[in-house]
């Protein structure tokens, strides 16, 4: 049996909507949209956001540190401010968005770190190791709270549709959400529940994912280069010069026989209107990018259900 979240402000539960136009677009049988926007703070974030947040107080901690670009930020400082835990966020000081004001409206401290998400992760790392605080960070000993928390994503798929999907396709950035989701319908094999673990699909910013880029090339894991990234304020929240758990997601798509693919930011504009115009739903643009892997991902007989994750904030 999967445990219900009860807390109004627990994440979870989020609605799968049916993407006729996509469809037809595709010429598909079934695409259906997994909405994490309608978590607190808009995204799928909020899952493992909370997930850390209760057990660094568990633990006893009093503060909780992480580098971020946007939503995880948002989602831990929601999240530390909701649990009365101190919330220190370290964001490339290039970044600009009304992000930061949000996470200081939650009550972080938001400190500005020269360089990449990388920089930002690795200053939060060493100072939280500096001042017993609690390392929030992907990629370090406590990501298997993340795993699960967004295992719980594909639990709630299996308990929607009463099955396991045929393919589920998921944005890469760190490639935590996607290995999680994988790990999650695992589980589920694992238990009795299901006899298939959907394709695994990844899609992430063009040239800009190490996880992506391995795939394509039929390499291995490899950090990017900085000079060859292109960072804009639409494909930022997918920009990657090293994939903290991303050999996890590598390894999920292809052991699902899946598929990754790039999508350039006028792409994932175009979803974004369209999924505005037929469907209301108001999608954060990078979290789109699923969508252009459905499309050009090999199809295969008796495939029918593919589902996309979006996360937004309507």
């Amino acid at each position: 049996m999967i445990e219900e979240e009860s807390e109004d402000s627990d994440p979870g539960g989020t609605p799968v909507f049916r993407a006729k136009h996509l469809e037809r677009l595709f010429s598909f049988k079934k695409i259906f949209l997994k909405f994490e926007g309608v978590n607190p703070s808009g995204t799928h974030k909020d899952r493992a956001a909370l997930r850390h947040v209760k057990y660094a107080i568990e633990q006893g901690y009093d503060a909780i540190s992480i580098g971020t670009c946007g939503n995880y930020g948002v989602a831990m400082s929601y999240y530390s401010g909701l649990f009365g835990l101190k919330a220190e966020v370290y964001v490339p000081e290039r970044y600009h968005s009304p992000k930061i004001a949000t996470m200081k409206h939650n009550g972080a401290v938001v400190n500005e770190v020269p360089g990449a998400y990388e920089d930002a992760v690795e200053m939060s790392r060493e100072i939280a190791m500096d001042n017993n605080w609690y390392d929030g960070n992907p990629g370090n000993s406590t990501t298997n709270l993340s795993y699960d928390a967004y295992s719980r994503i594909s639990y709630e798929l299996y308990q929607q549709f009463g099955r396991a999907p045929d393919a589920v396709a998921i944005p890469v950035g760190n490639g935590t959400t996607l290995a999680g989701m994988y790990i999650g319908f695992v589980n589920l094999r694992k238990a009795g529940l299901t006899d298939r673990i959907p394709r695994i699909l990844g899609a992430s910013t063009t040239g800009g994912n190490p996880v992506v880029k391995a795939f394509k090339d039929g390499g291995v894991l490899r950090d990017l280069k900085p000079e060859n990234l292109r960072e804009s304020l639409v494909n930022e929240p997918l920009i990657a010069l090293h994939a903290y758990d991303g050999d996890v997601a590598l390894k999920a798509i292809k052991d699902t026989n899946g598929y990754a693919e790039y999508i350039s930011d006028s792409r994932m504009l175009f979803y974004k209107r369209m999924l505005k115009k037929e469907m209301g739903i108001n999608a954060l643009p990078a979290s789109t990018a699923p969508l252009e892997a459905i499309r050009n991902a090999p199809k295969y007989p008796g495939e029918n259900l593919y589902v996309a994750v979006i996360t937004g904030r309507n």
